[in-house]
């Protein structure tokens, strides 16, 4: 890796011998985000000595783009999945390798072009409002955590496959996909985070790739026929290269939705949920947020592509909540040579974490960076342009391909939440992040009521 002058003074290991605040680091990475030593927000890498691997935390814009751009050929995700979760996810676009990924990119993203996010705006705003009647249906504090992830696989679905949580077969697959991410973050992270853990649980993964191929295999003859449901899964299974017309073969289709079906429901989940809560825990916050969503929603058109684009305090609430609350708030990456990192060979072996997680609290890049300000996006503050420094859906050349349309689908859910609803925090409530495929959370308790 290249050398930064800033670089120079060694940063104190941290010792674990196996055990302690990272010893559970195969299994919950986001452990890393509690009772955390100040020094992961404020060194620019941190080694972590361990019994069973090398670790290294990187805090390094320049050397996080060499691992995800300018030499991200030479860095490894690390996962190593099991048998059921490999048939259901296989070599998906996250998990595929350089070249494969190179030839298929193109192909995915055109599946999430704009014209698609305008075409799925209706029906993400649709499955909002039967969410928001549900919420202001429950008088008192509520947990928001189960119903915003349900609102989060209902608009994946939809999007994805045309169907809602209420039909049966829609209903099945939201059923399985927190079972299956259970799964995932069990034996997935563990793999990717160098450890085994405790036996994995939920559900196994053949079983909802089964259903997926049913589902898929049922559509064949109305696609023939021009008369495909218009969704992401017809548009993978219809997407040719611009180049060389090459399409995606049916396996990967399978082990794409998959993945967007998984990982899509866990971020928007994420994403909106705490958006929300840092929204009603914000001292004077939540009136100007709902005021700007209520002019937003009450527009002559309704909530529509221009309304989102004239709001101004809603991303930034957004943007400040991806900064502290990402997604996947760490991930790994391993050499597929021996690496140099300061005086530290590390090998083949070694993991090489990145967490967007403790750079969104870095105290040289940011001011006063574990406080929740959307202003600082607003006014142009320290730390708000674009850089390697803030990446909460990876950066370079593996950057989510769907990253725009989960902010999309996040705003277009704040706005219409809060712009029929007064959101407040219950007194008791005492939130705490979780591990999962996303970062999930834990005691998001609000009252919510109708304005």
């Amino acid at each position: 890796m290249s050398d930064e002058p800033e670089d120079s003074k060694a940063d104190s290991e941290i010792s674990l011998n196996g055990e302690g605040l990272l010893g559970r680091l195969g299994v919950a990475p986001v452990s890393l985000t509690s009772e955390l030593p100040r020094k992961f927000y404020e060194a620019a890498i941190v080694p972590i000595r361990s019994l069973r691997r090398q670790r290294i935390l990187i805090n390094r814009p320049r050397r996080i783009e060499e691992m995800l751009a300018s030499r991200a050929a030479e860095f490894a995700r690390p996962k190593e999945l099991p048998k059921d979760m490999f048939e259901l996810f296989g070599r998906n676009i996250f998990e595929a390798g350089p070249e494969q990924y190179a030839r298929i990119r193109p192909l995915v993203e055109i599946a999430y072009g704009p014209d698609r996010m305008k075409r799925y705006l209706p029906r993400v705003l649709e499955a909002g409002s039967e969410a928001v009647s549900r919420l202001t249906a429950t008088s008192g504090p509520q947990d928001i955590w189960p119903e915003i992830y349900r609102l989060s696989a209902d608009i994946n679905l939809r999007m994805i496959l045309s169907l809602t949580v209420d039909q049966p077969e829609g209903k099945y697959f939201a059923e399985k996909i927190p079972e299956v991410a259970a799964r995932f973050a069990r034996t997935g992270m563990a793999s990717e985070f160098g450890g085994k853990g405790p036996k994995a649980k939920g559900s196994d993964g053949t079983v909802l790739a089964a259903a997926l191929d049913r589902h898929l295999q049922a559509r064949v003859p109305g696609i023939a026929e021009f008369k495909g449901p218009q969704d992401v899964a017809t548009d993978l299974m219809l997407v040719q290269h611009p180049d060389t017309w090459e399409r995606l073969d049916a396996n990967f289709v399978r082990h794409q939705i998959a993945a967007l079906l998984v990982h899509g429901t866990e971020a928007i989940a994420s994403a909106l949920a705490w958006a929300l809560w840092f929204t009603a825990a914000t001292d004077g916050l939540g009136e100007r947020a709902q005021a700007e969503a209520a002019a937003a929603c009450s527009g002559p058109q309704g909530l529509d592509f221009m309304a989102l684009a004239r709001l101004r305090l809603l991303p930034a609430i957004l943007s400040e909540t991806l900064r502290l609350a990402p997604p996947v708030p760490i991930f790994a990456r391993r050499p597929r040579q021996v690496e140099q990192v300061r005086d530290i060979a590390v090998r083949e072996s070694g993991f090489l974490f990145i967490s967007p997680w403790h750079l969104g609290r870095h105290q040289e890049f940011w001011d006063e960076p574990e406080r929740f300000d959307p202003e600082r996006w607003l006014q142009g503050g320290k730390g708000t342009e674009p850089g390697f420094h803030n990446i909460p859906f990876s950066a370079g050349k593996r950057r989510c391909p769907a990253a725009g349309m989960v902010r999309l689908d996040v705003l277009a859910l704040l706005t219409l939440i809060l712009g029929h609803c007064r959101i407040s925090p219950a007194p008791d409530a005492a939130p705490e992040p979780q591990p999962g495929v996303a970062l999930g959370g834990r005691g998001l308790s609000l009252t919510v009521g109708k304005p």
